[in-house]
């Protein structure tokens, strides 16, 4: 009795030629109740299917990793051996639309470890120690990242600042830090010149939250943000916001930053960007802002 017959015989047993590997097992191991997968569709006639010439569903992908995917769809047991390439593995149990629990499993850490993978583990550990107020951010900036694409405009996020008083700490500290001295009346021009800095860019609403202006405040928190963002395919710089103003006690001038935003850019221009802002003058800014579309 050729292939053809048994499988017209029984519903049930089916027989798999992957990329010349022929395997053998039951419909009810390839679908689960309730489960769709690359075999509900195969087997459902969702698509054409090609049968080689003993009958066999042929399927056109490496069929040495098949084996431990079809042990776990029997068992629910992973059984791997150390010839197999972890990674080529999970591609594979992808294109299946089989969801293998190995990258829960941290005894097979050693078959991920390539360069890529190690610096995929050390970002996510990095961004989970500022998740909650990253997943804030981002989702802020998700908002006003769609609208803006919606209507046509720059894409961009709304200004983050912080409310007066943490204004004006910064600005006491700032000048302490260069050894100067200051008078009141030095920091109150700090808010009067945070809000004419802020009306220049009309085109902004401004958030006063003084965690949210902390977090991109720090370097290091604002760079992992950035490539949290960049591993979730959304390419962006953070722009800060600068005043200066000259002290009404000794004429010294001073600089700080009393707001960021983040500005979308196109992968292909990053690089170009990323050179324009390390090497330029604030000026800069306001062009980039209204250059770039």
């Amino acid at each position: 009795m050729d292939v053809e017959n048994k499988l017209m015989n029984s519903n049930n047993i089916i027989y798999l030629n992957i990329g010349g590997y022929k395997y053998t097992t039951t419909k009810h191991t390839l679908i689960k109740e309730g489960e769709t997968n690359f075999f509900s569709g195969l087997l459902s006639g969702s698509f054409p299917v090609t049968k080689d010439k003993d009958g066999y569903y042929f399927i056109d992908r490496n069929g040495r990793y098949f084996e431990p995917i079809l042990e776990y769809m029997r068992s629910g047991d992973i059984c791997i051996s150390s010839s197999i390439n972890l990674k080529n593995l999970v591609n594979e149990s992808k294109f299946y639309m089989i969801d293998l629990p190995i990258e829960r499993d941290t005894s097979l850490d050693n078959f991920y470890a390539t360069d890529k993978w190690l610096q995929e583990i050390k970002d996510d550990a990095d961004y989970n120690k500022i998740k909650e107020m990253g997943d804030l951010i981002e989702s802020k900036i998700k908002i006003d990242f769609i609208e803006c694409a919606k209507l046509g405009k720059l894409v961009k996020s709304n200004i983050f600042t912080a409310n007066i008083n943490i204004i004006n700490k910064l600005a006491k500290n700032n000048i302490r830090k260069e050894n100067h001295s200051y008078i009141d009346d030095d920091i109150k021009n700090t808010d009067k010149l945070k809000n004419i800095e802020l009306k220049k860019w009309k085109d902004f609403s401004i958030i006063e939250d003084n965690k949210i202006f902390h977090v991109l405040g720090n370097q290091k928190s604002a760079k992992i943000i950035l490539d949290h963002l960049q591993r979730n395919e959304i390419t962006a710089k953070l722009v800060s916001f600068d005043v200066e103003w000259r002290s009404n006690y000794d004429g010294h001038k001073y600089e700080m930053i009393i707001g960021y935003s983040f500005l979308w850019i196109s992968s292909q221009i990053k690089r170009i960007v990323d050179e324009w802002f390390d090497k330029n003058s604030p000026i800069l800014k306001s062009y980039i802002f209204e250059h770039v579309k």
